[in-house]
């Protein structure tokens, strides 16, 4: 009867202690957080972008990303360790699975996906990755890469060499570029984005839209798979002159180095997590 008691006591404290392995990797992979400040007074953007919009936009809709991600990632703790550029390059990518299998998980996930094909990110957690990684991902590029100050950079001077001459390759000049990504941006139906992006196939930008959080990393169908360099995020239907107005708030030093590492291949290397470099020297 001891020993049956002490077998019980032992099998106990041994499920407890996989519960609380369990627990800590859990609580381990939940490891992503906001930026605990931006690198520039909110306030210095209007009449761009007021400075209720940007505090609105970073603070809590950007930090509810976060919580929805790391709520995913204790669903799907397989996906623990991996980089938010990883997660959303991941989104779109598929393995070799049963032709069954594919089926199954095309419905839970309500995408259409090839015969013999699963997504690597597990459906159980699959929407919420996509969703909440992209948004995080997309977020961190506008706020900490894309944005600068009302009027304190100008295309002409602080844009780069290189981006100049990608931009006039495809467009023939700035003029022609703001024309034509303000009329991509103006014909978002909702909530979406607006990408310049470098398609490493071509080796020349492009311009993309994306519905909701969606990006260009995750290549979703629908969407050809690029580097976005510089987003636009059209959270309800803003007025053409909310677009218009952007132009005066681009960080041009932060766009040129995402796009030199774009062109060099070593996007990956691109830390949408922390300011770009320009705000870091001037830190």
């Amino acid at each position: 009867m001891r020993c049956d008691r002490s077998l019980a006591v032992a099998g106990l404290l041994a499920v407890l202690a996989l519960a609380a392995a369990g627990s800590a990797e859990a609580a381990a992979c939940c490891n992503f957080t906001l930026p605990a400040s931006l690198p520039y007074p909110t306030d210095k953007f209007e009449p761009s972008i007021d400075n209720m919009t940007m505090n609105l936009h970073f603070f809590k809709h950007a930090n509810a990303f976060v919580t929805n991600l790391n709520t995913a990632l204790a669903t799907c703790p397989e996906l623990f360790g991996r980089s938010l550029y990883t997660l959303n390059t991941q989104v779109g990518n598929t393995r070799a699975c049963s032709p069954l299998e594919a089926t199954i998980t095309s419905r839970l996930i309500g995408l259409v996906i090839r015969a013999g094909r699963c997504p690597i990110i597990p459906p159980k957690c699959w929407l919420q990755v996509r969703n909440a990684a992209g948004g995080f991902w997309n977020h961190g590029l506008f706020f900490l890469h894309n944005l600068a100050p009302f009027g304190s950079q100008k295309y002409e001077r602080d844009a780069s060499p290189a981006l100049k001459q990608a931009i006039w390759q495809v467009w023939g000049s700035e003029a022609k570029f703001r024309e034509a990504f303000s009329a991509a941006a103006a014909g978002v139906f909702g909530s979406g984005w607006t990408w310049l992006s470098y398609d490493p196939r071509t080796k020349k930008l492009k311009i993309q839209t994306t519905p909701n959080q969606d990006n260009p990393l995750q290549a979703l169908p629908g969407t050809q798979q690029g580097f976005p360099i510089l987003g636009l995020d059209k959270y309800y239907n803003v007025r053409a002159s909310y677009i218009a107005a952007f132009y005066d708030v681009i960080n041009w030093k932060g766009v040129s180095a995402a796009f030199a590492k774009a062109k060099a291949g070593t996007f990956s290397s691109l830390d949408v997590l922390k300011p770009a470099a320009n705000w870091q020297a001037s830190g």
